[in-house]
């Protein structure tokens, strides 16, 4: 820090690493100046990779960016079956993700708001009944949804029991590595908040 503190002791992990640099069979009378050029744009790539990878640590230990993520909302689409409420709770947390930067108590109270329509929805699911407007098809987006929006408005004790719903259900194997991502995701996210 500029006031002498020391922020992380410790050392970058692969910064200790070492690098090979293997020259093809060169016939010249000046066979060092190939080799020169060669360790020059070597060790350029190297310091490069070491800072990044410092830069990165920093970054991640202390939070000093604000890292983009893009977030996808579901809504089910049926001829048979109504999801007007899923419409309207994707469109009220559009705009609760969308007021997060500017007014973080704006949105999170929209994001609330998304939250609870599809916590209602996920009490409708039945297993059993193909033909239930919350089936096997639409339960794990909805889940996402509902876990996406929680960590996001910091609801953290609600995105946990969410993914352990989740998990206990008999998912496919992109919907589990989905919820694992966001299990990822909250546990950074609940470090830096």
């Amino acid at each position: 820090a500029a006031d002498g503190r020391v922020l992380i002791d410790e050392m970058v992990a692969g910064s200790d690493a070492f690098t090979d640099f293997k020259s093809g069979f060169v016939k010249s009378s000046h066979p060092t100046t190939y080799a020169q050029y060669h360790l020059d744009a070597l060790q350029k790539s190297v310091v490069s990779a070491n800072m990044t990878a410092a830069k990165n640590l920093l970054n991640s230990r202390l939070g000093t960016t604000h890292p983009t993520r893009t977030t996808a909302g579901f809504v089910p689409e049926s001829k048979k079956a109504d999801y007007s409420d899923m419409a309207e709770a994707f469109q009220i947390a559009r705009e609760g993700f969308e007021k997060l930067n500017g007014s973080y108590e704006a949105g999170a109270a929209k994001l609330r708001a998304a939250e609870a329509l599809w916590s209602k929805a996920i009490t409708e699911f039945d297993a059993e009944d193909k033909k239930a407007r919350i089936n096997e098809k639409v339960i794990a987006e909805l889940y996402r949804n509902v876990i996406e929006a929680e960590i996001a408005s910091r609801d953290f004790a609600a995105a946990e029991a969410h993914l352990s719903q989740a998990r206990r259900l008999d998912l496919s194997k992109k919907d589990k590595e989905a919820i694992e991502e966001l299990a990822s995701y909250l546990s950074d996210y609940q470090v830096r908040f």
